[in-house]
């Protein structure tokens, strides 16, 4: 079922509901996602916008501190159908990606190395290893149709792809302009997921790391059966 989304304001005891506003705003969403990430409710670094894949241009390529990669598509004047399709194909574009491509998408459309971006975003060193492999995917819009909302839900409940929909509304009130922002499906809850899709199953063996020291050994661990650790 599309999500809908209404806003109220507050007056005294009485709650007086906004309409939303039919104002093509979704052409102003990719300035505010590069001005300001965090509206997607993301903490990434911007590597690029209107990114060029050879088929079709990426609205927003970013980063996360822990180098996911985040394809995020605004649906615009496109069917939800054909965004959700875009989006699937941009990240397996993405997907095929390596250190130096990113580098030269970064120093392309920011003009400065990717390391260096990411520590002014999050004063800490690029991740060792990076790749496209590690990514997901954002679709943004007012809303999707049930169809879509199906499509979308299909792929990440059932083959765990890192994929959700954020939908934004815009209001207007007396002269100001608002926004509010809903997402399709918890975000935490689907990092978790594929998260745990990507970690290697365990082995069944568990490895400590002891130390050598005075008064700890490997020998006397062997000998009286047990783990000293510190």
């Amino acid at each position: 079922m599309p999500l809908e989304m209404k806003l109220w304001q507050v007056d005294g005891t009485k709650l007086n509901e906004l309409s939303s506003a039919a104002l093509d705003y979704e052409r102003r969403l990719e300035a505010w996602i590069c001005e300001d990430p965090a509206v997607l409710g993301v903490e990434m670094l911007i590597i690029g916008n209107q990114v060029n894949t050879g088929f079709g241009r990426i609205d927003v390529l970013g980063m996360t501190r822990d180098g996911e990669l985040v394809v995020v598509e605004i649906k615009r004047d496109r069917t939800a159908r054909d965004v959700v399709a875009q989006t699937v194909e941009y990240a397996s574009w993405v997907n095929d990606r390596d250190y130096e491509d990113l580098e030269r998408i970064a120093f392309e459309h920011r003009q400065k190395p990717l390391s260096v971006l990411f520590q002014q975003a999050f004063d800490s060193l690029l991740p060792s290893e990076i790749s496209g492999a590690n990514h997901r995917m954002l679709i943004v819009s007012s809303e999707l149709d049930s169809s879509s909302e199906r499509i979308v839900r299909y792929l990440a409940e059932k083959h765990n792809l890192n994929i959700n929909a954020v939908f934004f509304k815009f209001f207007r009130n007396s002269g100001a302009e608002l926004l509010g922002r809903a997402w399709l499906m918890d975000p935490e809850e689907l990092q978790e997921r594929a998260e745990t899709r990507h970690r290697r199953p365990w082995s069944g063996f568990w490895f400590v790391n002891i130390g050598e020291g005075e008064h700890r050994n490997w020998d006397d661990n062997r000998k009286y059966g047990y783990i000293g650790a510190g």
